[in-house]
């Protein structure tokens, strides 16, 4: 029977120190040592990468989009220089013509091809495994370079430098130019091979902020797969992607190289044989690592140095035979939250740290967590600050054997039936030739739906549509359709219509790539009805919600789960004073403390110049992972406002207010709050009744000494740990830390997956939303019960 070593390190440390005691661990280890099954009561928590395939597909290319060839002279048969003619179709793009198609081909380049100025225009190709654009210039060249970009997609294409190309593509606005800010573009389904650098980003000194990479392959980059290069260089939001081969996988630093500045997170990715580290960081920043994969590397994440504060969450990894025995490395302040993660050390191997925080800096103390953690080695955990671990375990090296995780592929193109829409449609044809209103495409696409037509598709044409009356999507029970338009230049804005788009529940729907405008506050977006089944899910990916009175209201709902992925909320202070970004409100169950299980989880996102900018009531259940805070013109007021039962979990986020601002106001709160890894300029209010309310900070950093201002009575239990008041990073008092109330504080964080799509039930809402904006509405987008 293989053997088991449970380890509480809080029970075996140097209080002087801070060091695992070498010495009584290994006394405890003949006590502790017991089967595998039984080594822990801890529950046994989801920490491996996400497995299955997506449903996801793609539809194109639509008649209206560019054809490289036929319209640019493209060849795209690996021998005939196509630069000019690329070059051609890339200063075409713009607001009439926002869509350049590359058919499958290898294109070869010999200089740069350039993107400026533009917002709402996709670059994409068939298919990443037979569209390649390939280098054929001068060593050290830049195959794309894009300059003031914003809001627009590059998709679906090989980029290969052939090994002489420095790097694969480049955003990087250039000083002194009338650009866009470089922020809500999206890289999906592309590889970036055969580079020093796979893709840069800011390197001039502006932007590059809110960056989705979704599906991507880094492949063979001698330097670094992502280079993150400055401090505006924010939000690299990294998922289901792979790192193979090259020398760093991601960063903001380059070993030997440049140090750049800027922060970025990868989810649920694959890195393999990183020749440097998965992960380097010299700047510090918050960022946030979470069920990723590593196999082979020489370390996965290494390494800072500044001695600044670094709130770093690292989740549910498995690490794998990395050839530095110490495979995670803070040389700062912290702090490090380190959770339910496998470390399997190299062949060997006995003796940690595996995963360490420690800073030289002049009276700054490194602060470590570490919990639910299995490692293969004594003394797995070092922090020269202060420092928790809990129901961490040791295990024999060959019980650990993860297989690789597979990952979601490039979504098929499926060739779906087409309903053609425009500004001036009419009839019922609904044919590229004969478009229809929005209505009329729609009856048709669902009534093909009902007739066994598997996901029709709605095309939204490039174009304004001004609406009188609200676009109604019935109610599907087979497959659902699809409405797709061109980017944020396929423009609906009510003129009377309230809401502009209303999906009838139980509804099947896929809504991507268009804008709406609610004519300054006088109509809603989108509104889904009927949207409360056992089993149901609405989805948001790269939303982009602004300037309403409400961006998005999950009303009531006691079943759905509700899962943003990079979506952007921004600028409520725009609407009348006092309102709320994103606002959740428990159900009637809920309310009544009989959680049914829905939810609303918000996985990698932004919010910008909102009054508040999260509220919650009713007994909901909200998970915040990653978000970036901005102040943003007359801003400064709360990040999160919760009243009431229920469970909020808040971490590895920037909550960045005017000084002073409270951060987060617990209201008669008498539910689970965990606060984590905050960067914050503002204390946590606990207001009114706290009665059996539990409340954790863990990992705050801030200019205060306090953290929590506590006024409640009766007042909520609270812990404070790992947390520093900042400039310089100074350790501040703890309070006692009892296990069960972390777990109980944590239970919701450590269980909260992010979730693939798949088909559900025929009888529960499946409604989605890629890349949809919506805004100056009453309320963006409104769920109902």
């Amino acid at each position: 029977m293989e053997l088991c070593i449970l380890a509480d390190h809080d029970v075996l440390r140097d209080a002087a120190d801070k060091r695992p005691m070498k010495l009584a661990l290994a006394a405890a280890l003949v006590l502790l040592t017991t089967p595998c099954w039984a080594a822990s009561t801890a529950k046994n928590y989801a920490i491996s990468v996400s497995t299955g395939v997506s449903d996801e597909e793609f539809v194109g290319p639509f008649p209206s989009w560019t054809n490289v060839k036929t319209a640019c002279g493209a060849k795209g048969n690996g021998t005939t220089d196509d630069t000019t003619a690329i070059q051609t179709c890339l200063n075409g793009l713009g607001s009439s013509q926002p869509t350049l198609w590359f058919p499958s081909g290898t294109y070869k380049i010999t200089s740069t091809l350039t993107l400026s100025a533009q917002q709402y225009v996709s670059v994409i190709g068939q298919d990443p495994d037979t569209t390649t654009i390939l280098w054929a210039g001068a060593s050290g060249g830049t195959m794309l370079y894009l300059n003031g970009v914003a809001y627009s997609r590059v998709n679906r294409l090989t980029f290969n430098g052939q090994g002489n190309a420095a790097i694969a593509v480049d955003q990087s606005k250039a000083n002194g130019t009338s650009n866009y800010f470089d922020t809500g573009n999206e890289y999906t389904d592309d590889v970036f091979e055969n580079a020093g650098i796979g893709f840069r980003c800011g390197e001039l000194g502006f932007g590059c902020a809110e960056t989705s990479m979704l599906r991507d392959r880094f492949v063979n980059n001698t330097s670094i797969g992502i280079f993150v290069v400055n401090a505006n260089a924010l939000d690299m939001w990294v998922w289901y992607s792979v790192f193979q081969n090259n020398g760093t996988g991601i960063g903001n630093k380059i070993f030997g190289g440049e140090v750049g500045s800027g922060n970025f997170h990868v989810f649920n990715s694959i890195f393999q044989n990183s020749s440097v580290t998965d992960i380097a960081y010299g700047n510090t920043g918050v960022f946030n690592f979470r069920n990723n994969y590593s196999a082979g590397s020489n370390q996965f994440i290494c390494c800072g140095g500044t001695g600044a504060p670094t709130q770093m969450t690292v989740q549910g990894n498995t690490i794998l035979d990395t050839a530095t025995v110490l495979s995670v490395s803070q040389g700062d302040s912290g702090p490090l939250v380190f959770l339910d993660n496998i470390v399997r050390s190299k062949s060997g191997a006995t003796v940690g740290p595996v995963a360490q925080v420690s800073t030289s800096r002049p009276n700054a103390q490194a602060g470590m967590f570490s919990m639910g953690n299995t490692f293969t080695v004594t003394s797995p955990t070092f922090s020269n600050g202060p420092y928790h671990t809990f129901q961490d375990q040791i295990v024999a090296r060959s019980t650990v054997n993860p297989a690789v995780p597979t990952l979601p592929g490039t979504p098929p193109n499926n060739n779906r039936q087409i309903f053609e829409s425009a500004p001036a449609g009419s009839g019922t044809a609904c044919t590229a030739i004969s478009p229809c209103s929005v209505q009329q495409a729609v009856t048709n696409a669902a009534n093909a739906e009902q007739a066994g037509t598997a996901h029709p598709v709605v095309h939204i044409m490039v174009g304004s549509y001004n609406l009188a009356s609200t676009v109604t999507v019935p109610a599907t029970v087979n497959s659902g359709i699809q409405i797709i338009g061109d980017g944020g230049n396929s423009f609906l804005t009510s003129a009377g219509a309230n809401p502009v788009i209303r999906l009838l529940g139980p509804s099947k729907a896929i809504l991507r790539d268009f804008r709406i405008n609610g004519n300054n506050y006088a109509a809603d977006g989108i509104e889904v009805t009927n949207a409360d089944q056992h089993g149901s899910k609405v989805f948001l990916e790269q939303a982009v919600l602004s300037q309403s009175v409400k961006n998005l209201l999950v009303d009531a709902l006691d079943y759905t789960l509700v899962e943003l992925h990079g979506a952007q909320h921004l600028s409520t202070n725009a609407a009348p004073s006092g309102t709320t970004s994103i606002s959740i409100v428990g159900g009637t169950q809920a309310a009544a403390n009989n959680w049914q299980g829905g939810a609303t989880n918000s996985f990698l996102g932004l919010s910008a110049d909102n009054y508040y900018a999260y509220g919650t009531s009713n007994g909901a259940h909200v998970v915040i992972d990653g978000s970036w805070n901005d102040v943003g013109g007359s801003g400064g007021h709360l990040i999160f406002n919760a009243s009431g039962i229920g469970a909020i979990s808040y971490l590895g986020s920037e909550a960045a207010l005017f000084s002073g601002t409270p951060t987060v106001a617990l209201t008669n709160f008498q539910g689970v709050a965990a606060l984590a890894n905050i960067s914050s300029t503002g204390d946590m209010d606990i207001i009114g009744n706290g009665s059996g309310g539990k409340v954790l900070g863990l990992g705050l950093t801030g200019p205060t000494t306090t953290f929590f201002s506590n006024t409640a009575s009766p007042s909520p239990t609270t812990e404070l740990l790992n947390s520093q008041q900042t400039p310089p990073p100074t350790a501040i008092a703890e309070t006692a830390a009892d296990p069960i109330f972390l777990a109980a504080a944590l239970d919701q964080l450590r269980t909260t997956q992010p979730t693939l799509r798949s088909p559900l039930a025929s009888d529960v809402t499946d409604a989605r939303f890629y890349r949809v904006f919506v805004g100056i509405s009453n309320i963006g987008i409104h769920l109902v019960h």
